[in-house]
């Protein structure tokens, strides 16, 4: 009996117009806020936008642009709600993209360098030395804007930069005046923060060390200025992008511990249920077999699952096809780049020469309704047959007493039965139903957790 697959391919028009009404929507904020949308070719190079240019030669232009920039009043804002943003004249997605990481645009202020460098020279008391300056994740983050925008407030060199931080943390404790060289937006102004779409979250345009300053003295509520326009943050663009096929713009194929996508995103699988069920099986199954088992998780999309055993300390690989999820998964889960395998899943499993005690496989169900990126799920399956070594957990759409049965030639059959026909598995065992996000369902039956087992 072989795997039939149904085609469900939608054209990508409407993935295209939502496309170029977010880059336009990108490209209009970054537009009033002086700010790029892609790093400069070089250090130093020109990144005054024509509104920019204008704006210092056109009378009154200063005095417009901050009516442009802000609405007019200011607001008091939680400290708590504020994640680190615009950096080095550029928004917070094109230093992402120069810097190769997603995190820094989800990290809440009171987590950033900035903060982090004020609350270690708080708690030693005394001057930090010039290595522990050094090795401060700030003296890191400054050195990548620098890389950038070609100075980091006036410093260009260790000396600038060992006197721009000290000045920093004396300034922050009150001890003195804020001394910096030329830096920061061209325009004097409040601290300006922008509202994140689809979040209540606020990203910081201008006035990082401010913010950092008051978070280190305790302050809970600051004042700011909010821009007219809404930003996305680096995380939300690439979750948009790998999204796009599914058409579901807000949702998260597995948990995320960041605060802008905490709310009004969907997680389309409860993976700590699955991840419990698993574990109780595994417990009362395999009691010959004492942990750590080895894992593999095919299919393993941002890599919850790879990361949650990881820290359970089993052994762990992942195999995943879209590098782009792979990269949120190393990004906030704390993977290591060779935790995750990356290319065509039944490729990779193929590759492999030895077996590993528990595999999952939760693509298996999206590839046998014909909406996955699987073309040939049976293929994949006899691959996972030869290196899965005592269990395979899937989900599959029948119970699988039911699918024990032989099929009724008029419905198709189940993942289940096709699965107990076309390997060396000898049983199947019901691990309960999924409960899922109503929202994120299938329109297909709810599924079920699966252990198939020799």
């Amino acid at each position: 009996m072989g795997f039939r697959g149904r085609d469900r391919s939608q054209p990508g028009a409407v993935g295209s117009l939502r496309r170029g009404i977010r880059e336009t929507r990108r490209k209009a904020f970054c537009y009033v806020l002086a700010l790029s949308t892609a790093p400069p070719t070089a250090p130093g190079a020109t990144r005054d936008s024509l509104a920019v240019r204008a704006s210092k030669v056109v009378p009154f232009s200063r005095s417009l642009r901050q009516l442009i920039r802000r609405r007019p009043r200011a607001q008091t804002v939680h400290t708590g709600h504020l994640l680190v943003g615009a950096q080095g004249g550029h928004d917070a997605i094109a230093f992402a993209e120069a810097i190769g990481t997603l995190r820094y645009g989800s990290t809440p202020m009171a987590d950033s360098p900035h903060v982090q460098l004020l609350r270690t020279a708080i708690e030693r008391g005394s001057d930090l030395s010039d290595s522990e300056l050094r090795d401060a994740e700030y003296w890191t983050f400054g050195h990548l804007v620098l890389g950038l925008d070609g100075a980091w407030f006036g410093a260009r060199d260790d000396e600038e930069f060992l006197r721009v931080t000290r000045n920093f943390i004396e300034w922050a404790q009150g001890r003195s005046k804020r001394v910096t060289g030329p830096g920061g937006t061209p325009f004097e102004d409040k601290i300006l923060v922008a509202p994140i779409s689809g979040s209540p979250m606020l990203q910081v345009i201008d006035g990082h060390h401010r913010v950092a300053a008051a978070i280190a003295r305790g302050e809970a509520t600051i004042e700011v200025h909010r821009t007219w326009l809404p930003t996305e943050t680096p995380l939300q663009r690439r979750l948009y992008e790998l999204n796009e096929p599914q058409h579901k713009a807000r949702s998260l194929r597995q948990p995320l511990p960041t605060p802008d996508v905490a709310d009004g995103w969907i997680v389309a699988s409860n993976c700590a249920d699955r991840l419990a069920r698993m574990r109780r099986f595994l417990d009362q199954d395999l009691p010959e077999r004492q942990p750590p088992h080895t894992y593999l998780d095919v299919g393993s999309s941002y890599g919850w699952f790879v990361g949650e055993m990881k820290r359970l300390g089993h052994p762990v690989l992942g195999i995943e096809s879209d590098a782009r999820a792979v990269d949120v998964g190393t990004t906030f889960y704390g993977l290591a780049a060779d935790d995750v395998l990356v290319g065509d899943l039944t490729e990779r499993v193929e590759e492999l020469t030895r077996p590993y005690d528990v595999v999952t496989c939760f693509e298996l169900l999206g590839a046998f309704r014909g909406g996955s990126r699987l073309a040939e799920p049976g293929r994949l399956v006899k691959a996972i047959d030869r290196i899965a070594g005592h269990v395979l957990f899937v989900d599959a759409d029948e119970h699988p007493v039911r699918a024990a049965f032989p099929p009724d030639e008029s419905r198709d059959s189940s993942l289940t039965r096709l699965v107990l026909d076309n390997t060396s598995f000898r049983r199947a065992v019901d691990l309960g139903a999924n409960h899922d996000p109503v929202g994120a369902r299938s329109a297909h039956s709810q599924s079920r957790l699966i252990a198939f087992v020799r």
